[in-house]
Order: C-alpha cells, then structure tokens, then sequence
C-alpha cells in the first residue's frame, strides 16, 4: 500500500497478468485487478485459451504420446491451462470494465458480454516475435472488437505495441515499434449497446445459411 500510494494522490486501478496454480495441480492464466488504496478487488482466470500453446487437444496428444511420451507429461506440468472461472466484468467506480487476456481477443462475444463500459486487452504476443502478420491480424481484431460493441479498446502488449482504439475502429495513439514506451490516452465510458450486442452472430449465420 505504502508503495501503490507514493505512486499518486489519486486513486489508481493496477490491472497485471500472472499464472499461478489453485490447487497444487492445475495453472491458470489470471488477470489481477488492484485498488492503490483498497488492495485487491478481483481476479480473472483466462477463458479462451491458445491450441498448442495452453492446451494440447486429443488429436495432437494422441500421437505425441506414440513419439515422445516426455513431451505430454512436461507440457501438462509447464504449460497446460486451465479454464479460468472468474467474472471478466470488474465493476470500478461506477463502471464496468471488460478484461480480455490474449486469445480471449479473437472471440466476438466475449467481447460484448455484460456490456462494459470499455475493454481492455492484456496481450503476450512475444511468440510472435515481431511478425508484421500476426501484429496486423492481431489489431484487425482489436479493431473489429471495438467497432462491434461501440467502445473504446485498450490493447496492452507486454511485447509489439499497444494501441488505444476508438469505438469507430481507429487507431487514436499507439506506442513507438522500435522503443520501449509507456503508453498514456484517454478513454471514453460507453454504456450504449450496438446490435451486434442484442443479435450476436445470428444475422451473420442465417445470410450465410441463406
């Protein structure tokens, strides 16, 4: 506390990202909510978790098991998620703040659920290394995420760059690619709901049937 208040006067929400294990068994991915003055408010554990690289599905297990029956047990030690359970909604001061944690980005509805007021996303893109094409699909999505619900989008990258992102889908201030840089902006609260938030998907899916 003493450290969170030599940072301001004013109040502060600290959000950080850590995987840690609840029962001795089983890691989750888990987003962190911190009041400068209040402590720990709330937890979120991952939900939307990464193919190869938080879980290994029956298809790929199977002959792993045949090849390299070490390679299974140390990716269920190292690196297998669990799904988290938390809310992914953190009520603060009268708003609603949705906390995405990385792949969570690339699934519409959970973007809009609860409709927030605005939503962050907490990202590790460091397995990408830089690549121009997983960085441009990656804010393609944050952008569609915010044109879809009408607000504005926060994408913290731990690694590449971070962006604050306007309901209309644009880019209002991003951090330098070539630096480390703390990014700073405003963003504006949104109660409203577009109607991708009343329908969802199934406009989309009975065209397509259609």
């Amino acid at each position: 506390r003493k450290y969170f208040n030599n940072l301001s006067k004013k109040e502060l929400l600290i959000i950080d990202n850590f995987k840690t294990t609840t029962d001795n068994l089983n890691l989750t991915s888990n987003s962190v909510f911190i009041s400068s003055q209040n402590g720990v408010i709330g937890f979120y554990g991952k939900q939307i978790l990464t193919m190869a690289g938080e879980y290994l599905p029956h298809i790929v297990k199977l002959p792993l098991v045949l090849i390299n029956p070490d390679f299974i047990d140390w990716f269920s030690v190292n690196e297998q998620l669990m799904v988290g359970t938390d809310s992914d909604i953190i009520p603060y001061q009268d708003r609603n703040i949705k906390i995405l944690v990385c792949s969570d980005l690339i699934y519409p509805p959970k973007a809009g659920n609860g409709n927030p007021d605005f939503i962050i996303t907490a990202g590790s893109y460091a397995i990408w290394k830089g690549s121009a094409i997983a960085k441009n699909q990656i804010l393609a999505a944050a952008r569609f995420r915010a044109i879809e619900n009408g607000k504005y989008m926060v994408l913290a990258a731990n690694s590449d760059q971070s962006y604050i992102i306007n309901p209309l889908g644009r880019v209002e201030k991003t951090t330098d690619p070539e630096s480390y840089e703390l990014l700073t902006g405003t963003v504006i609260p949104n109660k409203n709901r577009t109607w991708y938030n009343y329908l969802g998907d199934w406009p989309i899916i009975l065209l397509s049937a259609a």
